[in-house]
């Protein structure tokens, strides 16, 4: 066991939760049109990481959640992931919750990052791709902001494999799910997101409004 897990292990439910600030894995946005949209459906706030320019990634905070979203086509999110996360994360592949594939098909502008372990980050690739039908399409205006968990992507957050007997290959789209999750299935999730002993230094954070 890593010394992330063992951290988080010594947690009570209780405890997990808070570092959630009470916020549903499913509510979370793994995908979203607008930073200062993000925002405003977290009620959180967003900031510029160093010199970082926004549009490439950037930092969402509510109470102790902390959220990493990355543009799907900026390719450096895994330094990002190191700087926020810390070291001790080199262990773990950094990547998209919604495939680039997926979330540029959508339209989507940023994607939450998370840290998964190798193996089954790539055992999830397969899953991540859009037709070559899809891909000459004309790319479609989708008015909804926020794209959400499904079952495929939640198991993925959970460090589980992708199972074709069960996940179809399409990334079913919909709104915001609250499935029950086990304490040990909110260490997978708070792990994925970063919780490390590293905290970024505040001058390193720049707050933005859009």
């Amino acid at each position: 066991m890593d010394t992330i897990a063992k951290r988080l292990n010594n947690l009570t439910r209780d405890q997990l939760l808070e570092l959630l600030d009470d916020v549903h894995p499913g509510e979370i946005p793994i995908g979203a049109v607008k930073r200062r949209s993000l925002a405003i459906q977290m009620k959180g706030q967003i900031f510029r990481i160093g010199n970082k320019f926004a549009t490439n990634a950037f930092v969402l905070t509510r109470g102790k959640l902390r959220l990493v979203y990355v543009r799907p086509s900026y390719f450096q999110y895994r330094r990002v992931g190191l700087d926020i996360f810390g070291d001790e994360y080199s262990i773990l592949d950094f990547d998209h919750s919604l495939g680039r594939a997926v979330a540029q098909s959508y339209s989507v502008n940023y994607v939450l990052l998370l840290a998964i372990d190798k193996k089954v980050n790539r055992g999830h690739g397969a899953y991540e791709r859009v037709s070559p039908l899809s891909d000459c399409s004309p790319r479609k205006i989708d008015l909804r902001k926020h794209c959400f968990v499904d079952p495929r992507v939640m198991n993925k957050w959970l460090g589980l494999p992708a199972i074709s007997s069960v996940h179809a290959r399409k990334y079913e789209r919909s709104d915001a799910s609250k499935p029950s999750l086990t304490d040990e299935q909110l260490r997978s999730v708070i792990k994925a997101l970063g919780y490390g002993s590293k905290a970024i230094e505040q001058p390193n954070l720049t707050r933005i409004y859009r």
